[in-house]
């Protein structure tokens, strides 16, 4: 592969990371609706420190940087808590 090979490759693999945010980002409303229903608060914290420490072990389990992936999860948590927030008003 050359470098223009690998760089299109990097790009199609940051489009489909980008898809499933967009993914993400539209179970909101059924998310906000269910915690709605079970009268849940928007942000749980021990929900996110489950899911963290489960990423966290996939992560090492496959060689990727622990801390690296809680940045990146704490980063798309944040933006969903947003998100929930905003689908709220």
């Amino acid at each position: 592969m050359d470098l223009a090979e690998i760089r299109e490759t990097l790009t199609q693999i940051d489009t489909e990371i980008l898809n499933l945010l967009i993914k993400r980002i539209q179970l909101i409303p059924a998310i906000v609706g269910e915690k709605q229903k079970q009268s849940l608060k928007s942000f749980q914290p021990e929900r996110e420190k489950e899911l963290f420490r489960l990423y966290e072990t996939q992560a090492q389990e496959r060689g990727l940087n622990p801390v690296f992936v809680h940045k990146i999860f704490a980063t798309v948590f944040e933006e969903m808590r947003n998100l929930q927030e905003t689908h709220l008003k």
